[in-house]
């Protein structure tokens, strides 16, 4: 299984801290280094920077459909589906976000196994 919706960017995390240490209420600074730390394998400063960013900016469907792919690749089968139907309470859902969904769906419930890359 694939999932789809963090897009690959030149961008990388130890350049974007600085962004975050200058605007750390800037939802899509922290977004934006979420996805680097993701990249650069780094998934706990990933979700940490998510979780500010969903802080900052809680109507974003596309910040909470991320975080759910990140807990979903972690194994956290039960926080990805709550973090998946959170975006589609805001947006109605992308095909990606419903394609996503239905893959975290498959998974059973404590999983540890990875479903996929990003």
């Amino acid at each position: 299984m694939t999932h789809q919706g963090l897009s690959d960017s030149s961008t990388n995390a130890t350049t974007n801290s600085t962004t975050n240490q200058a605007l750390p209420n800037d939802a899509d600074a922290l977004h934006q280094l979420g996805l680097a730390y993701f990249r650069e394998g780094a998934i706990d400063r990933a979700c940490e920077q998510l979780d500010q960013a969903l802080h900052a900016a809680p109507q974003r469907a596309d910040f909470w459909e991320h975080r759910g792919l990140l807990a979903a690749l972690s194994g956290e089968r039960i926080a990805a589906e709550a973090y998946y139907y959170r975006a589609l309470s805001i947006s109605g859902g992308s095909a990606s976000l419903h394609r996503n969904l239905a893959d975290c769906l498959k998974l059973p419930v404590g999983s540890t196994r990875r479903v996929g890359t990003i």
